[in-house]
């Protein structure tokens, strides 16, 4: 696409106004974190807007870190009209699996709380956008499964020392 303006500079600005872990387990006292079961994917939403007068195309990752996993997502490059913005995606991991409009779909064994950080850059410029967002993902599937065999094996011993 071609910009014009009278004086040939071009005016490219953007912001972060949604980078987000949607929440997927709701528990009452933790009304603000993201909480995840350890063995389910996690998607992302990173939205990109164009608060500029001509169209841009930004770079965009997402890095993951955590006690256990170090990850760095690269976003695909996509054109953003002015005054609009676009929910960016990686192509290559976010494909038939991923939620609608969901940036990024991580999969892996997550345990403990994880650090999600977006950078943006726009070509022509040397200034880089970041935002950060959390979650945090615990094995409640493996303690279900383990309590209920521990139950199950107290009360076929108890039945045992019956008879």
């Amino acid at each position: 696409l071609l910009s014009i303006s009278k004086d040939g500079r071009t005016e490219k600005k953007a912001s972060i106004p949604l980078f987000v872990v949607p929440r997927n387990i709701r528990l009452p006292f933790f009304k603000n974190i993201s909480i995840y079961d350890s063995f389910d994917n996690i998607p992302v939403i990173l939205m990109i807007k164009n608060s500029g007068q001509n169209v841009i195309s930004p770079d965009a990752t997402v890095a993951l870190k955590g006690w256990n996993i170090k990850r760095t997502y690269t976003l695909d490059k996509k054109n953003i009209l002015s005054s609009s913005q676009r929910v960016i995606s990686d192509r290559k991991n976010c494909n038939k699996d991923c939620p609608d409009n969901s940036s990024i779909l991580m999969k892996g064994l997550f345990i403990g709380n994880y650090k999600l950080t977006a950078t943006v850059s726009i070509e022509g410029k040397s200034s880089y956008i970041y935002t950060t967002t959390s979650f945090l993902a615990l094995p409640f599937k493996l303690v279900f499964i383990l309590v209920l065999i521990s139950l199950l094996s107290f009360y076929l011993s108890r039945k045992l020392k019956e008879y």
